[in-house]
C-alpha cells in the first residue's frame, strides 16, 4: 500500500526542473510508448552558468534518483546533490532531490536518471526514469 501512495505521489507532484534560463525554454515531451517509465525533458542553458534538477522522491521510504553515468561530463560539471522534505518532521515522507550542476562548453548533452531503492540492484527495467536533453549555448 505504501509503495501505491508513493506511486501516486510521485506521478502527483511529476518533477519540477528549474535553471538560471527562462522557464520557455522548459520542453516536457513523453514516449508515448513508454510514458510511464520514462519521461523526456529538454532544458537551455547558457555556457558558464550554475543549474539546478529538482526531482520528487519518497526520500523517506528509500527510494531516490541516481545518475546513470556521468557521459555527460564533456559539457555539465556535477557540483553537488542535496534533498529537502516536502513536509517537515514527517517520518517516510516525499521529498525532492536536488541536483547541482554547470554548464562548461556550448554543445548538447543527455543526463540520464534512474528511480528506485539503493540497495536493490541492478533496477527493475521498468523503472521510472528521467532523461534531460542539455543545449548549452
Amino acid at each position: 500500500m505504501k509503495h501505491i501512495l508513493s506511486a501516486i505521489a510521485f506521478l502527483a507532484i511529476s518533477g519540477v526542473c528549474t535553471a538560471q534560463s527562462s522557464t520557455a525554454d522548459s520542453t516536457k515531451t513523453t514516449d508515448t510508448s513508454a510514458s510511464k517509465v520514462r519521461q523526456f525533458f529538454k532544458r537551455n542553458v547558457k555556457s558558464d552558468s550554475a543549474f539546478m534538477i529538482m526531482l520528487p522522491a519518497a526520500l523517506g521510504e528509500g527510494y531516490s534518483w541516481q545518475l546513470i553515468d556521468s557521459s555527460f561530463s564533456d559539457y555539465v560539471a556535477f557540483v553537488n546533490a542535496d534533498s529537502k522534505n516536502q513536509v517537515k518532521s514527517q517520518a517516510g515522507g516525499s521529498g525532492i532531490q536536488v541536483y547541482h550542476l554547470k554548464a562548461i562548453k556550448a554543445g548538447t548533452t543527455t543526463i540520464r536518471f534512474i528511480y528506485g531503492q539503493s540497495l536493490q540492484k541492478p533496477f527493475p527495467k521498468d523503472a521510472p526514469r528521467r532523461i534531460y536533453k542539455i543545449v548549452i549555448s
